[in-house]
């Protein structure tokens, strides 16, 4: 003997409850994106700023500036024929401006290395820049004001200006970079309970 088949009825998109299911309005919305991971740091060149080129753009304009000839020196007749050679001084014959230029060197290899790096530092990146910038600013507004006794030197001029724009410049990154990090520190503000 056939046993009697029941049929279903057709799936009308009511679940077992009888609420209907909104199936067409959920296919259409799109997918949220993934959140990106807060913990991790930017690297690479998406981690580099402006502030990072301006530190390797002034450090590259200070050892030009610096190579140029600040003084040039006629020979002197020495008398019976003898003369002495022309010759002509530059940023490179200081010591002092030799290790400011280093320094300065120093600071743009940190400011774009330290971008290229994951790892996350206790405070921020641009406060070593900042430091080297102030180092190289201080071993040469000396040196450069010994030389006024000689005589004015555009490139002398010219290598101050590099070294404390790349300082200023760093500087301003640095209080930004602080602010910000004593305002993730204090937190959302508290909200204003209500009277009552």
């Amino acid at each position: 003997m056939f046993r009697p088949v029941r049929l279903r009825p057709a799936d009308t998109g009511q679940d077992d409850a009888g609420v209907t299911e909104d199936v067409d309005a959920a296919v259409g919305q799109p997918t949220p994106a993934p959140a990106a991971d807060p913990g991790r740091a930017r690297s690479g060149w998406r981690a580099l700023g402006l502030t990072d080129g301006v530190v390797v753009a002034c450090a590259v304009l200070y050892l030009v500036c610096t190579a140029l000839p600040w003084f040039r020196f006629e020979g002197r007749e020495l008398g019976a024929g003898a003369r002495t050679l022309d010759s002509t001084v530059n940023g490179f014959d200081s010591a002092m401006l030799s290790c400011a230029a280093v320094v300065l060197v120093l600071a743009a290899v940190w400011s774009v290395a330290s971008a290229w790096t994951a790892t996350r530092l206790p405070f921020p990146r641009v406060l070593i820049t900042t430091g080297l910038a102030a180092v190289s600013v201080l071993l040469t507004v000396p040196e450069w004001l010994t030389t006024v006794d000689v005589g004015f030197s555009l490139p002398g001029l010219l290598t101050v200006l590099c070294a404390t724009a790349a300082l200023a410049w760093t500087a301003r990154a640095s209080l930004t970079a602080l602010r910000s990090v004593d305002d993730e520190a204090a937190g959302p503000p508290d909200l204003a309970q209500p009277a009552g």
